[in-house]
């Protein structure tokens, strides 16, 4: 019943927005305990309000992603998404983890939702009901979210 719930709402709410990629050239260490990649002269390049909240999460996320929706999913609402997933645990996925490991990209579950490395076996990749995966349907979005992680998931 809740897998129909799913689909129901991903078939009302389709991916959308668009973005450039961006690349990262240095590594420093962040506040989060983990390693920041910068561009060497003006810091991270990936903003989180600018480049993921907006375009990505309240464009894409929030048709399932809100407060009041399942009590296990994280709410990715402006002002809520950074406190919901960095260094939260993932309750959802087999073998846990963190929904968001600063400057780790690869061991991050919202990373390995939206390309599907690393996802364990018969987990949904996202957006959740959609055929191909963020990574696959919008790779320049699943980029920057990618960056941002490995900059240290900055409150940007």
């Amino acid at each position: 019943m809740i897998a129909i719930g799913f689909l129901l709402i991903s078939s009302f709410y389709g991916c959308g927005g668009d973005s450039n990629s961006n690349s990262s050239a240095g590594t420093v260490n962040d506040n989060n305990g983990g390693s920041s990649n910068t561009d060497g002269k003006n810091g991270p390049t990936v903003s989180f309000a600018a480049e993921i909240q907006g375009p990505i999460f309240t464009a894409i996320c929030i048709g399932c992603h809100f407060t009041g929706n399942l009590d296990s999913l994280p709410d990715f609402s402006e002002g809520k998404a950074l406190q919901n997933l960095v260094n939260q645990d993932a309750s959802l996925t087999d073998g846990g983890g963190k929904r968001v490991l600063p400057g780790d990209s690869v061991n991050s579950i919202l990373y390995q939702r939206i390309s599907g490395i690393g996802l364990p076996a018969g987990e949904a990749t996202m957006p959740f009901g959609d055929l191909l995966s963020l990574a696959e349907s919008k790779p320049e979005l699943a980029a920057k979210i990618k960056t941002w992680i490995d900059e240290g998931a900055l409150d940007n």
